[in-house]
């Protein structure tokens, strides 16, 4: 299990010369990372008198990011399972035509397998982001920052799943299987980055008024 290695057995791992964990694993690790600061604020505000107000909302906040946080864990070692039967399909035989058409068909079973954890990742993060928002709004002013980096690593790691799929779309065959997929990482990345800009006015805003 990946997630179960320290942070120094895990980028040891990412770094060594093996498909897995890559860059899926990667970044749902990043986004579990933002879901992480976003859940700190929210426990450096939950209890405090001057939030009593807003105390309710912020813990909903802080029960959805770690919900996040863990899912995205998980999909650290869903993805690597994930790619393991890619690499798994392009080491079965080719001597025969029947085992080349085999192979093929796993390869290509293999890589759509492999799109369910990065939208699973993409949608995680994606969730990130809105709860970033409303702690950014209501949350401690005081860490406020510490609410955009995570942010920015949530949007980072969606980017970069979506970078991921770009590739394997080069790969399968089904065109409108394709299609479909690439829209939707397309809405997903847009709905992110949309949030991420409302999210980055709030923190400018916090940001003057402590100035």
């Amino acid at each position: 299990m990946y997630s179960d290695l320290s942070l120094k057995e895990f980028t040891d791992q990412l770094a060594a010369g093996t498909p897995v964990p890559g860059g899926g694993g990667a970044a749902a690790l990043a986004g579990a990372l933002g879901a992480a600061l976003v859940s700190m604020v929210s426990n450096l505000t939950v209890g405090r008198p001057r939030f009593r107000d807003v105390e309710a909302e912020i813990a909903r906040a802080l029960a959805a990011s770690e919900e996040v946080r863990a899912r995205l864990l998980a999909l650290v070692d869903e993805d690597a399972r994930a790619y393991g039967a890619v690499s798994a399909a392009y080491r079965l035989p080719r001597g025969t035509l029947e085992e080349r058409t085999a192979r093929e068909a796993a390869i290509q079973a293999a890589f759509r397998g492999a799109m369910e954890p990065l939208f699973r990742i993409a949608e995680a993060c994606v969730e990130t982001l809105q709860l970033a928002r409303v702690v950014a709004e209501k949350g401690n002013p005081g860490i406020v920052s510490d609410t955009a980096v995570g942010a920015q690593l949530a949007l980072a790691a969606l980017r970069g799943v979506a970078v991921t799929l770009q590739s394997n779309f080069g790969v399968i065959k089904d065109a409108s299987a394709v299609q479909e997929a690439s829209q939707t990482i397309g809405r997903l990345v847009a709905e992110a980055e949309a949030v991420e800009g409302e999210m980055s006015t709030i923190v400018e805003q916090k940001l003057r008024g402590r100035s």
